[in-house]
């Protein structure tokens, strides 16, 4: 009878054991796939910054040229951005949580 009792026990350890394991896997799992897609999107968001600095950079030269000016053009870049900087101060939680509902539907 006490050996069918510690069979039974080590048949427990060995079943809570085995459930252990197989939440550490399931978990690793998540883990990297949430890496993954934090990776990818950062390398994804600076090839966009980038482009886009670039853009920026014919955009304000093109407007230096249309203007007959050597600075005008990245100035009126400059004015732009420091107009979205104070709406995006101004805007803060509309903004966070407009941010938040992006990264809720990516994970």
């Amino acid at each position: 009878m006490l050996n069918q009792f510690e069979e039974l026990r080590d048949t427990l350890y060995r079943f809570i054991e085995t459930r252990i394991d197989l939440l550490e896997v399931e978990t690793r799992g998540y883990i990297e796939k949430i890496i993954l897609k934090l990776v990818y999107a950062a390398l994804v968001l600076i090839a966009v910054a980038i482009l886009v600095t670039f853009l920026l950079l014919l955009l304000a030269v093109y407007l230096n040229t249309l203007l007959q000016s050597v600075f005008a053009g990245y100035l009126i870049i400059a004015g732009f951005f420091a107009f979205v900087l104070v709406l995006l101060l101004g805007f803060r939680e509309a903004c966070l949580k407009f941010i938040r509902w992006i990264l809720e539907k990516i994970f």
